[in-house]
């Protein structure tokens, strides 16, 4: 029987593998890096943001106009990363319907050239500044920039401590390259005695690494001897002038006493009564004013312990007393009843909640306080012939009532009160023949509301917190009452 079916022709067999090998060799070059050793820059393309834009999208070609990447995204910027040369980019904005709004003029930009740091050998030794933990290292390094990071790197221990060049004349730049500065220095704090190894690393992420060096402390044994023999002159100078001290405290007391023996010897006789009498007169008033003096310090000391204790006691009582959070969360909210907004909007919005509570009323560990809390959400609606949003915003104060479920860490709140709401409607129209303009509208209603909530304390300073609140809007025109189911997490002061 023979065969309808065409013999496959030879020069697509051929084309098809000079295809299949080119791919290959496109995909090895783009895994082997580059032989030079040259890397490449990151580089942000911006532009000024279109306010009806919903997207962008770049072109970058080569100055010849030979087209290299495009990018959509929906930011006023992107980044880039391109072998170094010179290209050129244009952005396109995008309305909300996916139609081109607007074209850039073409914008000319440069990728310049990375390459790895060549650092000088260092000596074998380096010696500590006086200070005993800084040191400076005159060295050459090549091929960096002012944000090159350079760090000591200790090969024992691995730990790492980070320095700062001092780069030369800027007469060494090239200006064709963008690592091409040089330094002739490189400064460190807190470098401890051992051997270390000097690493410099590009903004491109190339890196350099120097011979291993031993760096000492020189100086060190002098230092601790002069810090030595200055504690020990400064000792010497103390029992200097405390014996100068007792000395001559020792002649004040013996010319005293040989005064009051001459002056008692010579009145022994005559005055011996009178001498008597008057020192019982004096021992008896140096007792009564000491009794006095001790009375009065014993009151006062009293008093001021009882006023000590008494602030403790207010300011352990405050302290106690205190339970403030902080609690941000997000939930989903539906409108219940018979209304207008029900009626109308069948979607379920998520909603923002932020609360502040303050507990200062303990009782057998019931907490009982308030809350101030801030809600909002959003609604819309798409048609053929219109779009329609509403959002919505609730301020509201609570009163609050904590019951304990379990420990100090875990209470079940019951929050009932009352604040105001704010909506703000818009509507546009289009399709067919409509001529109607966007019509915006705001309004504010007083609310009433109320909820429960399960609150958890895992941590000291952290709170979480799981419930629904309830909402009611005080309006006839368009009553409703909002149910939001929520969970937060924040923070206890």
């Amino acid at each position: 029987m023979h065969s309808s079916r065409t013999p496959f022709p030879a020069w697509r067999n051929f084309v098809y593998r000079k295809l299949f090998a080119f791919s290959l060799l496109l995909f090895l070059g783009a895994l082997v890096p580059a032989a030079d050793g040259a890397g490449r820059f990151t580089q942000k393309l911006s532009w000024k943001a279109d306010a009806y834009a919903l997207s962008y999208q770049v072109e970058i070609q080569t100055n010849s106009g030979g087209a290299v990447q495009t990018l959509s995204t929906e930011q006023s910027s992107v980044e880039v990363s391109l072998p170094a040369g010179n290209y050129r980019y244009r952005v396109t904005a995008c309305d909300i319907l996916g139609r081109e709004a607007s074209v850039s003029e073409w914008t000319p930009f440069e990728i310049l050239k990375a390459a790895s740091p060549s650092i000088a050998p260092p000596a074998s030794v380096a010696a500590l500044s006086e200070d005993g933990h800084s040191l400076a290292l005159p060295l050459a390094i090549g091929s960096v920039t002012a944000d090159s990071v350079v760090q000591l790197v200790n090969v024992e221990t691995g730990k790492t401590v980070s320095g700062s060049l001092v780069l030369t004349d800027s007469a060494l730049q090239a200006a064709s390259g963008s690592e091409t500065q040089a330094a002739s220095m490189v400064q460190f704090k807190n470098v401890s005695e051992g051997r270390w190894r000097l690493r410099v690393t590009n903004p491109s992420g190339l890196q350099s690494e120097s011979d291993v060096f031993t760096v000492k402390d020189e100086i060190k044994e002098k230092r601790l001897a002069a810090e030595k023999a200055e504690k020990e002159r400064r000792e010497q100078e103390e029992l200097q002038r405390k014996e100068e001290e007792r000395l001559a405290e020792e002649r004040a007391k013996a010319e005293q006493a040989e005064k009051e023996r001459m002056a008692a010897e010579k009145e022994r006789i005559a005055a011996e009564k009178a001498a008597q009498e008057q020192a019982e007169k004096e021992r008896l008033a140096a007792e009564k004013a000491a009794q006095e003096q001790a009375e009065k310090e014993r009151l006062l000391a009293e008093k001021e312990a009882a006023q000590a204790e008494k602030k403790e006691k207010r300011a352990l009582s405050w302290k106690n007393s205190r339970d403030i959070q902080l609690v941000a969360g997000a939930g989903i909210t539906a409108s219940l009843g018979d209304s207008l907004i029900s009626d109308y909007y069948d979607d379920l919005p998520l909603s923002a909640t932020v609360r502040i509570s303050s507990l200062p009323v303990h009782v057998s560990r019931q907490k009982i306080g308030f809350e101030f809390f801030l809600s909002a959400w959003a609604y819309a609606k798409s048609t053929a012939y219109y779009e329609s949003d509403l959002a919505v915003g609730v301020f509201g104060a609570n009163f609050v009532y904590q019951y304990p479920l379990y420990s100090d860490r875990l209470y079940v709140s019951a929050k009932a009160g009352c604040g105001f709401s704010a909506l703000r409607h818009e509507i546009s129209y289009s399709g067919g023949e409509s001529t109607r303009d966007e019509d915006t509208s705001m309004f504010g209603y007083g609310t009433v509301q109320g909820g429960l909530s399960c609150f958890w304390i895992p941590a000291l300073h952290l709170a979480c917190e799981a419930g629904f609140d309830a909402v009611h809007l005080l309006t006839a025109d368009a009553p409703a009452v909002f149910v939001t189911p929520y969970i937060g997490v924040g923070l206890r002061f």
